[in-house]
């Protein structure tokens, strides 16, 4: 898959700034880039810190396991995130 012109750091700088209260539609406009790739970054990378990326955003040893159900027509499964 082709890597695209933005760092995961620089992805990360954009989240930020729309939190801090920027428009994501000056922000998109600003940069260069979508609205809909800023929520598809949002979603992949959404509260992750540029320290979570040296660890390839693996939840780290002292993270707790988060379990999620999955349901499958009558019965439910349980997998680990």
């Amino acid at each position: 898959m082709k890597r695209g012109q933005y760092t995961d750091e620089q992805i990360i700088g954009f989240l930020k700034q729309a939190e801090a209260g920027m428009p994501v539609k000056d922000l998109c406009r600003k940069e260069g880039f979508s609205d809909v790739r800023f929520y598809k970054w949002r979603a992949e990378f959404g509260g992750m810190d540029t320290s979570r990326l040296k660890t390839g955003g693996k939840c780290l040893p002292m993270c707790p396991v988060r379990s999620v159900t999955y349901v499958s027509g009558r019965s439910a499964v349980n997998r680990r995130a």
